[in-house]
């Protein structure tokens, strides 16, 4: 629509009434042509040879006189148009002109912008200024092809030397009603390609702020179909090369195909080319579809009898319509009959749970008189065994003195024996020894005269002190009793001190073991499995734990690992009375627990295992005042099963702990409110926090207070890291402070060792210095008797004989006073044994009496645990019932909602198919009814297979045919009507088209001519359509009147180059772009010519109202007059080392 409100800016010659340039403006610039061009001269004999009225009209006489008087008609036109247009103002376009070009690394130019002005431009410079490449970048810019310029083979050809890539921009005026999209772009388009020399290239379309609205070419395809700016035509842009060709090289057949693509008429004929090319494609699928009617006839003729034999159908439709009538409400009725079962089961589930709550409120209650019995014979057994410990130490005790008693009497007994044989055999000696000395002194009597009695005096002098130093060391043997003593006390302080020397070793070896639990807590490498005995079956009895399939539950344990401490300072002493129930695991179920007990004795572990579940035992009831800490405070424990034992077993809800002994035994003692609930309490014993005491209440009233032994292993309950280390550096002082009192313990029994070695060193020199006495007191007795031998020959035997019987006295007397003392020994061990026996008699009967209560106590307790532990499964066995049953409830309730819904699907299923209940046959079953429908059914598809399908297949086959012909034969009836109004449509468009040629090729002779005649030219354009040929004939001389001129050949370069002017001018009439440019079109020209030219030019551009020229000449248009309307852009030459042109502007 732009282009026809443009074109009709200006008058046009007319032909027969019709516009026929409007007509041809219309169709050149409605749509921009985008396919390469072809052989115009083949298209125009093509275009003859399908208008043969055409030919017939150029022939004929008639036609010839029509073309006289059109002619005639147009001469007077045109003169009238030019007469009109030299009065009227020039005025620049609103929209489609180009306002700047601008390149940058393109051909010579590094940055050039050059401004044009919205009616006539010049660019003028000498050669090699770049004046040709302003032209190239415009039609580089708006789509052009490299090789249309006839400047490059391709882009990268265009881009400066030296430089990578290149940039040319076009700005398009884009104001008036006719705008596009002026809401996007506003009043200026910019146009921008770039490109480079690795091959990419790309276009950006910016608003008038340099905005980018998009990169596609199709949207410049549409600028340019819009303001029909023709870039590809040779008459709108025609170039440097160009213009030399048409000026110098040009046949009559090259000016006719130019002819034609400049005025757009060959795009016309190609476009109706395409027009027969459809036409011939429609009577082909025309006789196709006359061909296939026939059979789509007889195809509906076909299926219409099928579908009327399908009638017969109907009937047993109906039969089968009832029967599935009946048999879904069958299915209905037999879901409702399951719906009711499933409420009955859920009654009956709701009595099963009422009497398995009943059963396990007596089960509870027969527990718990069960657990008190039980623990009051606990009770009774932790006191009996308090007592039974001091008599069975009594008794140890007793035992001990009377047999030590016992042997010791043994003992004497053999020395008895011996000491009163040895007696009589000394006595025996001491009268023979007698005897011998009387004979032996009758006969030295008689034979000495006194000197033997001076000598035997002396000798009994020195007897006589021999003697004495004889019995001052017996007197000092026979009374020291200090030295068995100071042995005793010896052996007792080496004993003692060797206990110390292991205690010793013991606390260091404590020690090491602490430090080293600490380092390993510090570094986290210590595995929680290393508390427990046997850690690697432990840790195979966990790993076959997870690999077993059978278990119902997986078991848990062991139970420490389960318990967290909260309280570090208590671990050791709640580690002491747990026992092994922190090695124990839990299971819930009997099945469980014969399976883990094979796992524990294929992997060598040893444990007990609880039965329990994990049903949440309240203890808030039995719980003592909140403000005391309780054993269960003291621990964090996650899993209820291992809660559940500990509270069973344990009773730890009920066990207070103290710091303090004396507030623990106060609080005991007190039996005051604060005491409710409380059965014992675990207190420190001296601040040691390793040993501690129990206070229990007594079956008696009583209380009880024992010791709590050392608990020597690692926790086995979960710590945390810094809290168990903080319970580890405290117990190592304490071990450490222990070890320092056994060190100094150690250190005293050594100076006791010492001490009594000395002693018995003093206790050996007193008796060595009685031995050197009675030594020295026997040598002088020795030297007397031998004197007294000397002096006569029976002194010697006398002497020994009496030597002999003093020897033989002494060993009497010792050996009487050995008698003696054992007698006296055996006398005085033989009451002390009466008083030991006796006592341990005494002992023996209270233990004995201890025991026999003591072992009733026992059979009571295990006969009371397997009672309690029966009645505990019992609870849990009925506990369990009552969550099976309540499970059997939900899963019935489940079932009943499933009926429940898939009997009000089925009823929904059932009004689908029938929505009123129908009666069943008596006796049958849904199932049998469906056997029945799907015999009928297969009865009906035989049937339905004889004919090809269903009566409603059928029926649907008949219309599909029906509609298949009534479809096929509206297509062909389409068809013929389209392919009669295309040759209809292609018959007046090719008359049409050959008025547009006949009109504009009239135009052209006539301005043509015309425009001769300013120069007093004369000549004709010779236009021959038949054959393609355009040629001209010019005579410079007007007043030559011989002949219709002369070939441009003949013509010197002036006037060739003036009339090839007058012919680009009246072609430039016919067109309808609203740019032009022209590239050196003076270049053959003289002085005259060329000004006369360049005037006939401005003249004829001023004439075209609105249309922008480019006009390209290296000629310095001096004399070209400089109005509003003409604008002059000189280059300048090209510098070395230049980076911009520079460009003057006038």
């Amino acid at each position: 629509m732009a282009a026809v409100v443009m074109s009709r800016k200006r008058s046009r010659a007319l032909a027969d009434g019709i516009d026929i340039n409007d007509g041809a403006g219309r169709n050149s610039r409605d749509k921009r042509p985008r396919r390469a061009t072809s052989d115009s001269s083949d298209k125009s004999s093509n275009d003859e040879q399908s208008n043969a009225a055409s030919d017939n009209d150029d022939a004929s006489d008639h036609e010839g006189e029509h073309f006289r008087r059109q002619e005639a008609w147009a001469t007077q036109q045109v003169q009238k148009d030019y007469e009109t247009d030299a009065n009227k103002q020039n005025t620049a376009n609103e929209c489609g002109i180009i306002e700047e070009i601008q390149c940058i690394n393109f051909m010579c130019h590094e940055h050039l912008t050059v401004t044009l002005g919205p009616l006539i431009n010049f660019i003028i410079g000498h050669n090699g200024s770049g004046k040709s490449a302003v032209l190239t970048a415009l039609t580089i810019c708006l789509g052009g092809k490299a090789t249309a310029t006839n400047r490059a083979q391709n882009l990268k050809s265009l881009i400066k030397e030296g430089k990578d890539h290149a940039i040319v921009t076009v700005r398009v005026k884009n104001q008036g009603s006719l705008a596009y999209k002026p809401n996007e772009y506003g009043n200026s388009i910019i146009v921008e390609r770039h490109f480079s020399r690795s091959g990419t290239s790309g276009f950006k379309l910016k608003d008038e702020n340099g905005k980018m609205v998009t990169h596609k070419k199709a949207e410049l395809e549409d600028i340019l179909d819009a303001f029909s700016l023709q870039i590809d035509n040779p008459m709108n842009v025609l170039t440097q090369d160009m213009a030399r060709q048409f000026l110098n090289n040009s046949t009559p057949k090259d000016k006719y195909k130019f002819f034609l693509q400049g005025t757009q008429l060959e795009n016309l004929s190609r476009d109706y080319q395409q027009v027969e090319q459809l036409l011939e494609l429609i009577n082909a699928r025309t006789e196709l579809n006359e061909t296939s009617l026939g059979d789509l006839r007889k195809q509906m003729v076909e299926k219409e009898s099928k579908a009327r034999r399908a009638q017969s159908l109907q009937l047993m439709r109906a039969k089968e319509t009832v029967m599935a009538k009946q048999t879904v409400w069958a299915e209905v009725e037999e879901m409702e009959a399951d719906l009711a079962k499933a409420v009955a089961q859920i009654a009956k589930a709701d009595a099963a749970i009422q009497n398995q709550m009943q059963a396990e409120e007596e089960a509870s209650e027969r527990y718990e008189r069960a657990d008190q019995a039980y623990e009051a014979a606990t009770q009774s057994v932790t006191v009996i065994t308090t007592e039974t410990e001091p008599a069975k130490e009594a008794e140890m005790d007793a035992k001990t003195k009377f047999l030590e008693a016992k042997d010791k009497i043994l003992l004497l007994m053999a020395d008895i024996r011996r000491s009163g044989s040895d007696v009589k055999a000394r006595k025996e000696y001491v009268q023979k020894y007698e005897a011998d000395i009387k004979q032996h002194r009758q006969r030295q009597a008689e034979a000495d005269n006194g000197l033997y009695a001076e000598k035997q005096r002396e000798r009994d002098e020195a007897k006589e002190e021999s003697t004495q130093a004889e019995q001052a060391l017996k007197k000092f043997d026979a009374q020291d009793t200090g030295l068995r003593e100071l042995q005793d006390a010896l052996q007792t302080a080496q004993r003692e001190m060797g206990a110390a020397d292991q205690a010793v070793k013991a606390a260091r070896a404590k020690e090491e073991h602490i430090q080293r639990n600490i380092r390993v807590l510090r570094r986290d490498q210590r595995d929680w499995m290393d508390a427990y005995p046997n850690p690697k079956g432990l840790a195979g009895l966990l790993k076959a734990i997870e690999a077993e399939k059978r278990f119902r539950e997986k078991p848990v344990g062991p139970m420490g690992h389960h318990v967290k401490l909260l309280r570090p300072e208590w671990g050791y002493i709640l580690e002491k009375q747990s026992g092994q129930a922190m090695n124990a695991f839990v299971v819930t179920s009997k099945a469980d627990q014969a399976t883990l007990s094979k796992l524990m004795k294929d992997c060598r572990w040893h444990s007990s295992i609880y039965i329990g579940n994990r049903n949440h035992i309240n203890t808030e009831q039995n719980e003592p005042n909140p403000a005391l800490l309780t054993w269960m405070n003291a621990l964090n424990i996650e899993d209820p099963l291992v809660r559940n034992q500990l509270i069973i077993n344990q009773r730890i809800e009920q066990v207070v702990l103290f710091e303090d002994q004396d507030e623990a035994l106060t609080f005991m003692h007190a039996r005051g409110q604060a005491a409710t609930n409380v059965i014992m309490c675990f207190t420190f014993s001296d601040d040691n926090h390793q040993k501690g005491r129990v206070i229990n209440y007594t079956s008696n009233g009583g209380i009880n207070n024992s010791p709590i032994g050392v608990f020597t292993g690692n926790l086995r309950m979960q710590a945390d890291k810094e809290d168990e280390i903080r319970g580890e550096e405290s117990r190592l002082k304490q071990v450490q402070k222990d070890l320092g009192d056994l060190e100094e313990k150690y250190s005293k029994q050594q100076d006791q060792v010492k001490s009594c070695k000395r002693r018995q060193q003093d206790h050996s020199n007193q008796r060595s210095e009685l031995v050197l006495i009675m030594q020295g007191a026997s040598d002088r007795l020795g030297q007397l008797e031998d004197e007294l031998n000397a002096a006569t020959p029976d002194a010697a035997a006398i002497e020994v004989l009496e030597e002999a019987l003093e020897t033989a006295r002494t060993a009497l007397v010792h050996a009487e006073g050995v008698f003696e003392d054992i007698m006296l020994q055996k006398c005085e061990l033989d009451e002390v044994q009466k008083l030991n026996k006796k006592e341990l008699e005494k002992a023996q009967a209270e233990v004995t009496g201890l025991d026999l209560k003591l072992e009733k106590a026992l059979t009571t307790v295990r006969k009371l645990q397997g009672r309690r532990e029966d009645l505990l499964r019992r609870k849990n066995d009925v506990i369990t019932e009552v969550t099976r049953a309540k499970a059997d409830r939900v899963r019935c309730e489940e079932e009943r909602d499933h009926a429940q819904k898939e009997v009000e699907g089925a009823i929904e299923a059932a009004k689908s198919v029938c929505p009123e209940r129908v009666e069943i046959p008596p006796g049958k079953t849904a199932q049998e009814l469906h056997n029945t429908l799907r015999r009928l059914e297969a009865t009906r598809k035989q049937a339905e297979e004889e004919l090809g399908g269903s009566q409603d297949e059928l029926l649907q086959q008949a219309l599909e045919a029906k509609k298949a012909h009534e479809v096929a034969t509206q297509e062909l009836r389409d068809n013929k009507c389209l392919r009669s109004h295309l040759i209809n449509a292609l018959t007046h468009r090719r008359n049409r088209w050959s008025l547009f040629r006949s009109g504009i090729s009239v135009r052209a002779r006539v301005t043509f001519n015309y425009l001769l005649s300013e120069r007093k030219f004369r000549g004709s354009l010779i236009i021959d359509h038949q054959k393609a040929l355009l040629d001209l004939q010019v005579q410079p001389d007007s007043m030559e009147r011989s002949g219709d001129g002369r070939q441009t050949k003949t013509l010197s370069g002036g006037e060739k180059s003036y009339s090839t002017v007058c012919l680009l001018l009246s072609l430039w009439d016919a067109m309808g772009s609203p740019i032009r440019c022209l590239d050196e079109f003076d270049v053959f020209m003289d002085s005259v010519n060329r000004e006369r030219s360049m005037h006939m030019i401005i003249q004829a551009a001023r004439r075209s109202v609105g249309r922008q020229f480019i006009f390209i000449t290296p000629q310095s248009m001096n004399n070209v007059n400089q109005t509003s309307d003409v604008k002059i852009i000189k280059m300048s030459d090209p510098e070395r080392g230049q980076t911009a042109l520079n460009v003057s502007r006038n």
